[in-house]
């Protein structure tokens, strides 16, 4: 297989993805029983920062959102994440009308236990979530990217909330390439990756909402490399003529590659919360 190679110095998006996913400091989970109703959530402050250079970003090209939650407050307070699977933070994305196009799932029940973060004073965490796993950003236009941070009693009343807009500029070949490019980097050479470098499976999950036959080589290399079943759904959602060729290439294969892509075939595309969220390389930042 051949991949697009880089040339010249990186784009101004490929540098905004670099600069605004710096490798975090670990941090310690606790998994703790609910519920959880008894938590002080006022305190927090919620930012979503969208990760481009300008505020804008290309029709079909990836966008990254960095998330940040400070305790604002004078004691300690903890802040339950439920797990992977069911966040208590919502993302949303509206249009120029104010109309919702394209989110995470809404929380429909009690929340019995899960991942929870413990916010001493003026401490933030911060985390990368990929908007377009959950949006397809295909037209030009004006949109809002909304988090929210829903409480666990009866109703989840928003108790902190925050919004940025993104301007999608006509579609630009080169500047999706360029994209595609710098998310794919660190999986192809992980000895390339710095301090600087994006965290591993945000670079995944943003190559994996990309709609459009410039990134079937790169979600060939991860199927015949790592066989994986992910990113068999996500060449499926390209639907395009050369996705399909590539996919039934791909099946006549005798190895774990060939394996996965005929294993997956029956199964949905439809984009999951999985898409979208993920809390590793999360950074804490303390007043200190």
């Amino acid at each position: 297989m051949q991949y697009p190679q880089r040339s010249g110095s990186a784009s101004a998006v490929a540098v905004a993805v670099v600069v605004l996913c710096a490798t975090a400091p670990s941090h310690t989970w606790a998994q703790v029983p609910g519920p959880f109703d008894d938590l002080v959530l006022d305190q927090l402050a919620l930012r979503i920062e969208l990760v481009t250079p300008d505020g804008s970003i290309s029709a079909r090209e990836p966008l990254l959102a960095r998330i940040s939650l400070q305790n604002v407050g004078e004691s300690v307070t903890s802040v339950p994440m439920g797990g992977l699977l069911h966040p208590l933070l919502r993302l949303s994305v509206l249009d120029a009308d104010g109309n919702e196009i394209g989110g995470t799932p809404r929380r429909q029940g009690p929340l019995r236990s899960g991942m929870v973060w413990e916010l001493r004073p003026g401490e933030t965490r911060s985390f990368i979530w990929v908007v377009t796993g959950c949006c397809r950003l295909s037209e030009p236009g004006e949109y809002t990217v909304r988090v929210e941070l829903v409480a666990c009693t009866e109703g989840f009343p928003v108790v902190a909330a925050d919004a940025s807009v993104i301007r999608v500029l006509p579609y630009d070949g080169a500047r999706l390439q360029d994209a595609c490019e710098a998310l794919f980097l660190p999986l192809r050479a992980p000895a390339s990756r710095d301090a600087n470098s994006p965290p591993w499976a945000v670079c995944v999950r943003a190559l994996y909402s990309v709609h459009d036959d410039l990134v079937v080589p790169y979600l060939e290399w991860m199927i015949a490399e790592w066989g994986a079943p992910r990113a068999c759904r996500a060449l499926r959602r390209v639907d395009t003529p050369h996705a399909h060729a590539v996919l039934e290439a791909l099946s006549r294969r005798t190895d774990r590659a060939g394996e996965v892509v005929r294993a997956t075939a029956g199964a949905s595309t439809a984009p999951t919360v999985r898409d979208v969220v993920g809390f590793e390389g999360a950074e804490a930042t303390s007043p200190e």
